[in-house]
């Protein structure tokens, strides 16, 4: 017999990165704070930007994941760059200036503790204010 798996939230979202990302410029990033691992199997990232100026459609916003290496953290930061392997996706723009709500659906949640860091690649500078980026966790469950 098959089963279907629903999504099943685990907690509230979780706050990421708010003020940090305003003003934030094209090709500069910005590294979260540890973000303690959730008790849920995925999460999804919402992200929620304006632009200075309109910005071309499907242009990127990168997201990287930092993992923790035991007491550590992989190689990263905004100046040095991003991690070589924590790529999660690509939040694409609709060609607007103004705030728009992006999500990347079912991330794998790191084994333990982890930082997120944002590539701003749009080719424009984000908005002045209110830009953020939260988590969802949440799990599967067969139904």
């Amino acid at each position: 017999m098959a089963s279907d798996l629903s999504p099943v939230v685990v907690g509230s979202p979780i706050s990421v990165m708010g003020a940090g990302l305003n003003a934030l410029a094209s090709g500069s990033g910005l590294l979260s704070g540890v973000i303690t691992k959730p008790a849920a199997l995925y999460f999804d990232a919402i992200l929620s930007a304006a632009f200075a100026a309109t910005v071309v459609a499907d242009a990127p916003v990168d997201l990287y994941v930092v993992q923790q290496d035991g007491t550590t953290y992989e190689d990263s930061d905004t100046t040095n760059g991003y991690p070589r392997d924590g790529y999660l996706g690509s939040f694409r723009l609709r060609a607007v200036s103004t705030a728009q709500v992006l999500r990347l659906r079912n991330l794998l949640t790191p084994a333990r503790d982890f930082k997120l860091m944002v590539i701003n690649s749009s080719g424009k500078a984000m908005g002045a204010t209110g830009n953020t980026l939260f988590i969802d966790p949440h799990t599967d469950e067969a139904s």
